[in-house]
């Protein structure tokens, strides 16, 4: 009698048409939620971006060497010097080579904001992935998609030149590959990968060093761990060890008369 009631209780019970049916729904309804918030953020900060706000010093320095990087082919348009990882600059200096921002903006500045208004969108996407596979619920994952981009602090900084604004987006797909359900070696060394891209965009990506690895710890097999954070960190330190190994080859590492040090400008950026 209890196999005959269970065998009841299965035919009448959900099948798998209608859980696929479900899933698929609840899919569609994040994902029109997601696309909703992004688009409304973009859409905000595109509101006279080459305006506002007032446009700073730093903003003219970093549109100087995206000008250098496309029209000199050097990483600054005077004397080379190791004040800040390259990588943002070069980034800067093909986005205005590929779409010829300097021939159609206001201004220098102005030229490469749209740039900053693409490293957003990128950024709001990936911070959804990132707070879903977290499990944070729909409600949160919204809430932090809303602080992200349409708090006041966020409409100002986020239209900035700034090189922050472009690690951001590295920083959150470090994250997201970090948190891959699968936890395949493929997407965890790929997190570190990126999150070496991040800090030669902006150093202060080195700060998150420490909560990557966490990341990559907790969500990984315990059988697996140490391979993973050996795996990720390899690929983290092959990519920071180059920008070293060119300065040393140029014989530009140490201090010394002959030009500009990297430990020195490291030091200095410290």
């Amino acid at each position: 009698d209890g196999a005959g009631r269970a065998r009841a209780s299965s035919r009448v019970g959900p099948g798998w048409r209608y859980r696929l049916e479900s899933l698929l729904i609840e899919r569609a309804r994040a994902g029109a939620v997601a696309a909703a918030l992004v688009v409304a953020t973009t859409a905000v900060h595109a509101v006279n971006l080459t305006a506002a706000p007032q446009r700073l010093a730093e903003e003219g320095d970093i549109a100087a060497r995206a000008w250098a990087v496309e029209n000199l082919r050097a990483l600054t348009p005077g004397t080379y010097t190791y004040d800040g990882p390259p990588l943002g600059w070069l980034q800067l200096g093909a986005w205005t080579w590929l779409t010829g921002a300097f021939d159609r903006g206001p201004s220098a500045v102005g030229a490469v904001r749209p740039a900053m208004l693409i490293a957003l969108a990128v950024s709001a996407a990936l911070l959804w992935v990132l707070a879903r596979r977290l499990e944070l619920p729909r409600w949160a994952a919204a809430t932090a998609l809303v602080l992200f981009g349409l708090s006041p602090l966020a409409v100002d900084l986020h239209r900035q030149v700034l090189v922050e604004n472009l690690a951001v987006p590295w920083i959150l797909a470090a994250f997201v590959l970090a948190t891959s359900p699968r936890q395949r070696l493929a997407a965890q060394a790929g997190a570190g990968l990126c999150l070496g891209v991040a800090v030669l965009t902006s150093g202060t990506a080195l700060l998150l060093v420490p909560a990557l690895a966490l990341l990559l710890w907790r969500a990984t097999a315990a059988e697996n761990r140490w391979m993973v954070l050996a795996v990720a960190a390899s690929l983290f330190l092959l990519v920071c060890g180059a920008f070293a190994v060119g300065a040393a080859a140029r014989g530009e590492l140490l201090p010394g008369d002959a030009g500009p040090s990297l430990l020195e400008g490291a030091w200095h950026q410290a």
